[in-house]
């Protein structure tokens, strides 16, 4: 598996690429790299004691790397992103030596890093913009080994406020912020032959016959290999999972979820969305929601489902053995199909199936499985480039600056006209025929370069903003210094962020 690497210079193609792979494989399992511990915590610490510990070296201390690593609920993994920050200055700001040399030796090149890296600005921005998408649409899964300083370091990245000052009030943050916490080393106490979870990542992946790829100690590496090992987890103690959601290894608060994806919506609604078509409502189980992104009502049954042997009526695999709904009430195997009566030890088990797996090998599934494939790919095409086009219609540019002058309200409207002009490109995009790779690859990257503007305007207009005082000062002699000061910044302000 290739792990991609983040810079400053092909940081919105990759933040594209992780934002259409999230739709497929909303497995988050991520790692992070800083510059060691300023304050060792004692093993027989009090809990309290423990995060006053975490909360010193996490708000003195500067993000190195993020890893993330996509997966689904299968263990299939979508790909790998190492994000390089900057800010770092090994001179300058705090950091322990042997950590620095640890980075150093396993290949973290630290002035790559102050040129190339990505600005914490740039990044969180992106980065939660996509989050807020996601989490309106499915759940997602967090997935960490000892995540307890990834989860504090991450918390302080995407909120850009300090940590909570207790350890409740930070599980409960946690839950606000991501949902759904998977531990491994947590669930390695549960684990019969790891030591009662008293055991490195690397010794886990090693007992469950896990290869690493990569180096050590490189965030993209250990987010792949946490991957891997969660999935492997799971297949081999089936039960272990339910019991250690919400719960980290350190502290005793579990974290609860404090949002819900998608709200249900008990029929369709009807929306004029030119050049995209509006879908029938698509079923998940026994939810019924509208959803808008898919190309035709037949594609989703034909992608999602499989007919009922003896009805056939279309059918939506859930879990477990597949059961059709009265009056039919078949049982049947999900892969065969044949009847679910038939199957046992003799056929591999109740999560393989022989049978299958020897018609397949003669090529009796091979159309049938390729109009499945097919229609998948026309659905997740589709997903992405409505999405990406929605995007563009949810926070116009004049709302930040209205109020703030004529300049701000002028890069406000150039902003929201951007918005407007990128919407439309990605239906144009959808558009474009799939084999003009020439003309796709040079639509892409004049689009990329419109979208980068676009935020580079929008991140020098709000730097700008922060700095207009709530309320003005006036004394005897009128208005304030710093007021006054500030007058002449915002006369002054650079054309081009109003011409772009």
């Amino acid at each position: 598996m290739k792990i991609r690497g983040v810079w400053a210079y092909n940081f919105h193609q990759e933040l594209s690429q992780f934002d259409h792979c999230l739709h497929r494989f909303p497995v988050i399992s991520f790692d992070t790299e800083f510059p060691g511990f300023l304050r060792d915590t004692p093993r027989d610490a009090l809990e309290d004691q423990r995060y006053e510990d975490v909360k010193f070296n996490v708000e003195s201390l500067k993000l190195l790397q993020l890893g993330f690593t996509l997966s689904d609920a299968n263990g299939n993994i979508g790909g790998t992103w190492e994000f390089h920050l900057s800010g770092f200055n090994e001179k300058s700001d705090p950091h322990v030596i042997a950590s620095i040399s640890l980075l150093k030796r396993n290949g973290l090149d630290f002035a790559r890093l102050g040129q190339f890296g990505i600005s914490v600005a740039e990044f969180v921005f992106g980065f939660l913009r996509v989050l807020r998408i996601h989490r309106g649409l499915h759940d997602l899964t967090w997935v960490c080994f000892h995540g307890l300083y990834d989860l504090a370091y991450l918390l302080k990245l995407l909120t850009q406020k300090p940590l909570p000052d207790s350890v409740v009030m930070f599980a409960k943050a946690l839950g606000v912020v991501f949902g759904i916490i998977y531990d491994i080393k947590f669930m390695a106490r549960y684990c019969k032959g790891f030591f009662g979870g008293e055991i490195g990542l690397a010794r886990v992946a090693k007992l469950l016959d896990v290869e690493r790829s990569g180096e050590a100690h490189q965030a993209g590496s250990d987010s792949l290999l946490t991957a891997a090992v969660f999935s492997k987890m799971n297949a081999t103690f089936r039960s272990v999972a339910g019991m250690s959601q919400g719960c980290l290894y350190g502290i005793s608060p579990t974290i609860v979820r404090y949002w819900q994806p998608a709200p249900v919506v008990v029929a369709p609604v009807i929306v004029r969305r030119p050049c995209f078509p509006v879908a029938a409502p698509r079923v998940y189980g026994a939810r019924l929601i509208h959803s808008p992104i898919l190309p035709t009502y037949v594609h989703m049954i034909v992608a999602n489902s499989k007919p009922c042997p003896k009805c056939k009526r279309p059918i939506e695999k859930t879990k477990g053995a597949m059961t059709c709904t009265p009056p039919c009430k078949f049982e049947f195997c999900w892969l065969c199909p044949g009847a679910w009566s038939d199957h046992g030890e003799r056929t591999g088990g109740f999560y393989a199936c022989n049978l299958y797996e020897a018609a397949n090998k003669k090529g009796v599934y091979d159309e049938t499985e390729r109009r499945r494939e097919m229609a998948k790919h026309s659905q997740e095409r589709y997903t992405h480039y409505y999405e990406c086009s929605a995007r563009n219609q949810l926070y116009p540019g004049y709302v930040f600056f209205f109020g703030r002058g004529k300049k701000f309200l002028r890069i406000g409207i150039k902003c929201e006209l951007l918005m407007r002009v990128l919407k439309w490109t990605y239906a144009y995009g959808y558009h474009l025929p799939e084999n003009e790779h020439a003309k796709r690859q040079f639509f892409e990257c004049l689009q990329g370069e419109a979208v980068s503007g676009l935020e580079r305007l929008h991140q020098c207009a709000l730097l700008k903003l922060q700095e207009v005082p709530e309320k003005r000062k006036y004394t005897d002699q009128g208005q304030d210094e710093s007021a006054d000061e500030h007058k002449k910044k915002v006369v002054t302000i650079p054309d081009d962020l109003g011409e772009v």
